[in-house]
C-alpha cells in the first residue's frame, strides 16, 4: 500500500512538471460585454483582452487626437478607441446619453465653453466581423445639444450639484470676436444620470480621454480638416462609404435634411416597413451609398428636381395604398383580412382601387400589407 502511494505521488509530480505554465486569469473589466442593445452576444474574450488603441477622433477617414473644425462645421465626427468600445459593451452604458464639454484658450477674448451631445453607436467591419462601439459627437448642429444643460456633480458624499454658469451649443458661438484658430484647454466627458436628471463626470480611469482635444477655426478656412475621404478608409472602420467628405452608413440620417423639413422626414420614415429601399427616394433625408456600384457611393443625381411635385406624388401613392388596403378589408374572405388578401372568385375589376395585372396581384397585395 505504501509503495502504491509513493508511486502515485511521483507520477503526479512528474505530470504537473510537464504541463505548460498558465498565467493567472485576469478579472474582466467593468466594461465587459454582458450583452447589449446593439445586438451583441456576451463576449468575455473581447472584454478581457482587447487590442488597446488610444482614443481618437475619426474625421473623414483619418484618425486624430486633435480635431480641427471650422466654426460653421456641418460634418459628423466620432470618438473611437479601446476604452470607449469596452465601456459601451455594458448594456447600461450603451443605453445612456453622454455630453462633451470643451473650454478654450482664446488669448483674452471673451469665450464660452462648448457643450455637445454624444450618442453611442456601433459599426461592423464586415471583412473581419469585428463590431466596434463609439460615440457620435453632435458637432454639426446645435439642435439637441441643450439637452446637456444640466447640473453637474462637484461632491459625491453627500451628492452636491451645481449648474454650469454658461454654455453654447455650436462652434460658431464659442468666441464670435475671435479671428484665428482657438484650442481647447479643457476637455471633459459626462454621462447623463436619469435617476436625478444630472451629469456625472466620467473619470479617466473609466475612459482615458486625456489625449483628446478640439480646435475651432473661427475664420472657417482650416486646412487641417480634410475635405474628402475614401470608401476604403471608411470601410476599415466599419462604415459603408464616403460621402461629402465624411464616413457614413447607407440609409443613415442627414441631420440637415431632418432639421429643414421634420414633417417630411416623419412621412419618409413611415415607408420603412413597406419598402426596404425607401431611403433611396429621399436623398434629402438619408445618405445613399449603394446607388452607383461603379464608384461605390451615392451622388447628387438623385436630388429631386421638383420637390413639391415629388412630395405630392408620394402622397398620392400612399393614399392609393391606403384605399387598396381598405378595399381588401371589404372583399377578403378571411378575418384578419391579410391572411387571404382577396376573394379569388371576384373579377379583378371589382377591386379597382388595387390596380395591378392578374399575374402580380398577390405579390402587390403582400407588399401593401407589409
Amino acid at each position: 500500500m505504501n509503495n502504491r502511494l509513493i508511486c502515485f505521488f511521483i507520477f503526479s509530480f512528474l505530470l504537473a512538471s510537464c504541463l505548460p505554465e498558465q498565467a493567472a486569469r485576469q478579472p474582466l473589466s467593468t466594461g465587459a460585454n454582458l450583452g447589449n442593445s446593439a445586438g451583441e452576444e456576451p463576449d468575455a474574450i473581447e472584454g478581457a483582452n482587447p487590442s488597446h488603441e488610444d482614443l481618437y477622433w475619426f474625421d473623414s477617414g483619418v484618425k486624430r487626437s486633435t480635431l480641427t473644425i471650422d466654426h460653421d462645421n456641418q460634418k459628423n465626427h466620432y470618438i473611437f478607441g479601446s476604452d470607449i468600445d469596452l465601456f459601451l459593451q455594458d448594456s447600461e452604458n450603451y443605453n445612456s446619453t453622454y455630453c462633451v464639454l470643451a473650454a478654450f484658450n482664446t488669448g483674452g477674448a471673451a469665450s464660452t465653453p462648448l457643450m455637445v451631445k454624444a450618442t453611442p453607436a456601433v459599426t461592423t467591419n464586415y471583412s473581419t466581423g469585428k463590431r466596434t462601439r463609439y460615440l457620435r459627437a453632435n458637432l454639426s448642429t446645435a439642435s439637441g445639444n441643450d439637452f446637456c444643460n444640466k447640473d453637474v456633480q462637484i461632491k459625491s458624499n453627500p451628492l452636491t450639484l451645481v449648474p454650469f454658469s454658461s454654455l453654447v451649443y455650436k462652434p460658431a458661438d464659442v468666441c464670435p470676436s475671435c479671428l484665428n484658430i482657438i484650442a481647447s484647454n479643457k476637455f471633459e466627458l459626462y454621462r447623463y444620470q436619469q435617476d436625478g436628471n444630472w451629469l456625472k463626470l466620467i473619470s479617466h480611469d473609466q475612459i482615458d480621454y486625456g489625449n483628446l482635444s478640439l480646435r475651432i477655426d473661427m475664420n472657417g478656412n482650416s486646412s487641417n480638416t480634410p475635405t474628402s475621404c475614401t470608401d476604403a478608409g471608411c470601410a476599415a472602420e466599419g462604415f459603408d462609404c464616403c460621402i461629402e467628405g465624411q464616413c457614413v452608413n447607407d440609409a443613415s440620417t442627414r441631420l440637415s435634411g431632418v432639421q429643414s423639413d421634420p414633417e417630411g422626414f416623419e412621412l419618409a420614415e413611415l415607408e420603412k416597413a413597406a419598402n426596404p429601399n425607401w431611403y433611396q427616394k429621399y436623398p434629402e433625408f438619408y445618405y445613399i451609398c449603394l446607388e452607383d456600384p461603379q464608384n461605390g457611393g451615392g451622388d447628387d443625381s438623385l436630388d429631386p428636381e421638383d420637390p413639391l411635385s415629388d412630395a405630392e406624388k408620394r402622397k398620392l401613392e400612399m393614399i392609393a395604398d391606403y384605399e387598396c388596403v381598405e378595399e381588401l378589408k371589404t372583399y377578403s374572405i378571411e378575418d384578419p383580412f391579410h391572411k387571404d388578401p382577396v376573394d379569388e372568385t371576384l373579377p379583378v375589376s371589382t377591386y379597382n382601387k388595387c390596380e395591378v395585372d392578374d399575374s402580380l396581384v398577390f405579390m402587390y397585395f403582400e407588399s401593401v400589407m407589409k
